[in-house]
């Protein structure tokens, strides 16, 4: 849960995993760890978007330094966990930190969206993620 002991550095396409028992890399033992993600995401249209994650045990995301959800919980994977809503401005990247800790259950972490001009939720797609500060 306190990120003390960094095992690995990696990057990934999207926020969408199903890692069931084993952990994210065979450099982190099975059971208990935590995950950061940093980077930005690039915001396709101007309006409100809903940030939605679904995981099991604790998520806390942050877009541009503000903290948008907090539910650092042992909890088994729920439909949807947490959401909230900000304002973005089209064609503009703004920081993105996700982070994640598992406490021996199967794994479920997963961070959608919902952009103004869609009515349905979908994972923050890959050509709209870059490296970067999160």
């Amino acid at each position: 849960m306190d990120f003390t002991s960094l095992k690995a550095t990696m990057t990934n396409q999207t926020i969408n995993f199903d890692w069931g028992l084993a952990p994210p890399t065979n450099t982190i033992g099975a059971g208990t760890y935590s995950v950061r993600w940093t980077g930005q995401v690039l915001a396709p249209e101007s309006g409100t978007y809903r940030f939605s994650t679904r995981t099991s045990d604790g998520v806390r995301l942050w877009v541009n330094g503000a903290q948008m959800i907090n539910d650092w919980n042992n909890q088994a994977a729920n439909l949807w966990n947490d959401s909230a809503e900000i304002v973005l401005a089209a064609g503009q990247k703004f920081n993105l930190k996700t982070e994640y800790y598992n406490n021996a259950n199967p794994v479920t972490v997963r961070l959608y969206w919902y952009i103004p001009s869609r009515q349905d939720s979908m994972i923050i797609p890959q050509e709209l993620l870059y490296p970067g500060s999160g």
